[in-house]
């Protein structure tokens, strides 16, 4: 059974790569595979060339994830994945479609959110590189972004403090105490010039 099959094969591929073109055969012959494996099995076999990015993390997620949360984040940013970047067949993904994923998702949601879905669509990747449904990971490609911290602005210092505070309490106190030494200073040297002595300065209260 399986030398005759593969002599059907082999005699329907000749035939095809003498009369037809590279493009033209290549459709054919795997038509002709998928027929006799199916014929074999009783079942369709997967069309690893067309398979959708959410079919793959769906697949994924049945088989490698047990927690029902990171399943159903799985496969919704898959979903999210394929509606930015618009692509639909894992085969169709390339570094231009990553960048405008990475586009659409930073205007829109802070770069934490990004690295999130990017680390999961990591996973992706190499379950369908390990399963050779595509030649190469590119998810591993992009880098994460940079998550920093920035300077405070009024408007965050004003949210913090309350509105009646134009800086921090501590700073407020720091400039008080500063100007009161410079003001006790001026005393001190107006006291020596009208001959008073340091006893009366200590009684100002500085």
């Amino acid at each position: 059974m399986l030398k005759l099959t593969l002599r059907t094969l082999n005699q329907s591929v000749t035939r095809i790569t003498l009369f037809l073109s590279p493009k033209v055969a290549y459709a054919q012959t795997i038509a002709i595979m998928a027929r006799l494996l199916f014929e074999q099995n009783g079942t369709p076999p997967k069309d690893i060339s067309r398979m959708k990015l959410l079919d793959v993390a769906n697949e994924f997620a049945r088989l490698d994830l047990f927690n029902h949360y990171s399943q159903t984040t799985v496969i919704d940013i898959a979903s999210i994945f394929s509606k930015r970047a618009e692509i639909i067949e894992i085969e169709h993904i390339t570094l231009t479609s990553l960048a405008l994923f990475k586009e659409r998702t930073l205007a829109i949601a802070k770069p934490v959110t990004y690295n999130g879905y990017l680390r999961y669509l990591r996973l992706i990747g190499d379950y369908a590189l390990s399963h050779e449904l595509i030649s190469k990971n590119l998810f591993r490609e992009v880098k994460l972004a940079p998550v920093g911290t920035h300077p405070p602005t009024q408007d965050n210092i004003a949210s913090q403090y309350g509105s009646h505070h134009c800086t921090p309490p501590c700073l407020c106190t720091s400039i008080r105490s500063a100007l009161v030494l410079v003001e006790c200073h001026s005393l001190f040297i107006l006291h020596r010039h009208t001959t008073t002595t340091v006893s009366k300065f200590e009684v100002i209260g500085c």
